[in-house]
C-alpha cells in the first residue's frame, strides 16, 4: 500500500499549484499516475503536459506520480502537501 507516512522524504512543500507546475518540475516521460478514491487506480501518461491537463480536470484525490523505471516518487495529498521521495 502507498502510505504517505512511510515515504522516505527528500523534500516536502505545501503547494496547491503543484499540478500546474509539473511540466516545469518533472522532466520524465512514460509516467504512471496512481490515485486512491475507493480503491487504487493507475494510468500510464505520456508526459507532464498531458498529466497536468488530466489533473486539471480532476480534484480532491491524493495522487502519486512515478515513471516506468521508478526513478522518483512524488505524492500530493488532499491538503496540498507535496512529498518527494
Amino acid at each position: 500500500m502507498l502510505d504517505s507516512t512511510e515515504l522516505k522524504e527528500k523534500y516536502t512543500e505545501h503547494n496547491p499549484n503543484f499540478w500546474k507546475e509539473m511540466p516545469y518540475r518533472i522532466s520524465k516521460n512514460s509516467l504512471l499516475l496512481l490515485v486512491f478514491d475507493s480503491t487504487y487506480r493507475a494510468w500510464e501518461i505520456d508526459n507532464t503536459p498531458v498529466l497536468a491537463s488530466v489533473l486539471g480536470e480532476t480534484t480532491g484525490y491524493p495522487f502519486w506520480i512515478t515513471d516506468n523505471e521508478l526513478t522518483f516518487l512524488v505524492h500530493m495529498d488532499d491538503h496540498d502537501c507535496v512529498i518527494w521521495a
